[in-house]
Formats: structure tokens, sequence, C-alpha cells
């Protein structure tokens, strides 16, 4: 089964298989409320991350792991997104009630969490590159590595 979702396999596991596999877990009455509240607990996530990432350009060092780390969860967090956006598609094509300016609503303080998330994104990697230390595990990143390579 691990080797379906992650690709291995002849058959992937593809975002609509995902959100069809999301919507089945959903009571068809109280649907979109959970969806909502499980999208809330996503972003509510996202805002503690946030908070670990902007304290993180202060930190002495910065790795481009940092950064990789913040990338990958905005990547994430389109991903839910989107499938949270497909299932609440479905859930109204089924039937259930689905409330558009919650859609909405939840649509936006994705995309508010996704940019300012890029924005620390941003202050981490320029951090990054200003950081000319060296250390055990990232020898050459000094300036007299890098004088020597030039």
């Amino acid at each position: 089964m691990l080797s379906w979702i992650t690709g291995g396999a002849e058959d992937r596991f593809t975002k609509s298989d995902a959100v069809a596999f999301y919507v089945e877990s959903l009571d068809r009455s109280g649907g979109f409320q959970t969806l909502i509240a499980d999208a809330d607990r996503k972003l509510a996530d996202a805002a503690r991350f946030h908070a670990v990432a902007v304290a993180a350009v202060d930190a002495p060092r910065v790795s481009a792991r940092d950064v990789a780390l913040v990338e990958e969860c905005i990547q994430t967090l389109r991903q839910q997104r989107d499938i949270y956006a497909a299932a609440a598609a479905k859930l109204e094509h089924a039937g259930a009630p689905v409330d558009d300016a919650a859609l909405d609503d939840m649509r936006d303080r994705f995309h508010a969490m996704v940019r300012a998330l890029g924005v620390a994104a941003d202050e981490l990697a320029e951090r990054y590159e200003k950081d000319r230390s060296e250390t055990y595990a990232a020898p050459g990143r000094g300036l007299v590595s890098v004088a020597a390579k030039l």
C-alpha cells in the first residue's frame, strides 16, 4: 500500500484520489463543517510553523535545509488548499450544504499563510546566503574557501 501512495507502484495516489478518499471520510450532513474545521487545524499548525520560521531568521546559523523545509510547507499548504476546495465542490455536487463565503474565507487564509511563509523563506534564504561562517557540517562556506575557488 505504501508504494502505491508514494508512487512506487504502477498506480499513483493522485490528487483526485486524495479528494475522493477525503470526501468518503466526511459525513454528508456535516461534511462541510468538518472540512472547515480540518482546514482550521492545518492553518493553525502552519501559523505555529510560521512563527518558528520567523524566529529562525535570527538564529545563530541558518541552513539550506531550513529554507527547504519552509518551501516544502508552502507546497503542502497549496496542495491541502486544493484538496479542501475540490472536496467542497464534490460535497456540493452530491447535494451537501456548502457555505461559499466560508469556502472563500478558507482559501483566502491559505493564500495569506502561503504568502507569509514565502516571506519567511525569502528572509531565511537571504540570511543563509549572507552567512559566510564555516562549521564542521558545512565546510567550504567560509570566505577563504570561496576565495580559493575563484
